[in-house]
C-alpha cells in the first residue's frame, strides 16, 4: 500500500546531474483519463498520517512548492485505505485548515504518530485541538459540519478515481499520476513536474 519512494528525494536538491530530457507514459507516470479538467496548473499530493515516508516527503514540500512557482497551485488530499481511522484523520486536517491552523495541527498529528507515540486514536486527535484553545464545543459543531463530510467523500471519489495504491502520491492537473521510483533525485522529480504541467499547453 506505501510505496516506497528513493531516498534521495527525501534529501536536500542534488548536485547538477543528468536530468531526463524525456520522459514516457507508463514509465514515469500514468494518464488517468484523456480529458483536461484542471482549469488551471496544479499538483496534488495523497499522503497519509500514518504513512512515515509522508512524514519525510513534508521535509521536502516547502522546497518543491516554492520550485513550481506560485502559478502553480497546490493542495493536500488525506487518502481513505479503508481504515477505521482514516475518515477521522482527513477530519481532522480538514477541521485544522478551517481554524487556519493546518500546519500546526499536521505536524502534531505526524510527530504524534511517528515520533511520540501521543496520538493513537479519536481522542486523542481532539485533544490536540483542545490543547491550542478550541472549545469541546466548537470542534463538535465543526465535527459534525456537513461539509466537511462532503469533501471528505470528494477525496475518496478522487483518489478512486486516480487509481492509486501507495502514498506520498503526486498528481499533476488532476489528469497524471506520477512515478516517484523513476525518478532518482529531487531535480528529475521537479522537471517530471513542470514537463506534465505543461504538457498540455498549446
Amino acid at each position: 500500500m506505501v510505496k516506497s519512494l528513493v531516498i534521495a528525494l527525501f534529501c536536500t536538491v542534488a548536485a547538477a546531474g543528468a536530468v531526463a530530457s524525456e520522459f514516457i507514459e507508463g514509465q514515469h507516470y500514468h494518464q488517468y483519463h484523456d480529458e483536461m479538467v484542471a482549469v488551471a496548473p496544479s499538483v496534488t499530493e495523497f499522503f497519509s498520517f500514518t504513512c512515515g515516508h509522508c512524514y519525510r516527503f513534508e521535509q521536502v514540500l516547502p522546497e518543491l512548492r516554492q520550485g513550481l512557482g506560485e502559478q502553480v497551485g497546490f493542495r493536500q488530499v488525506h487518502v481513505d485505505f479503508g481504515r477505521a481511522f482514516d475518515p477521522e484523520l482527513s477530519r481532522t486536517l480538514l477541521i485544522a485548515d478551517v481554524l487556519s491552523i493546518k500546519e500546526e495541527i499536521k505536524q502534531a498529528v505526524f510527530e504524534g504518530i511517528h515520533e511520540t507515540g501521543s496520538v493513537s486514536g479519536i481522542d486523542d486527535l481532539h485533544q490536540l485541538f483542545l490543547d491550542r484553545g478550541i472549545s469541546a464545543g466548537e470542534l463538535a459543531q465543526l465535527t459534525q459540519e456537513h461539509k466537511v463530510d462532503e469533501t471528505i467523500s470528494q477525496w475518496k471519489a478522487y483518489q478512486e478515481q486516480t487509481g492509486l495504491n501507495w502514498v506520498p502520491a503526486l498528481v499533476v492537473n488532476d489528469k497524471y499520476l506520477v512515478d516517484h521510483t523513476s525518478v532518482t533525485d529531487q531535480q528529475e522529480l521537479m522537471s517530471l513536474l513542470n514537463y506534465l504541467l505543461n504538457k498540455d499547453v498549446l
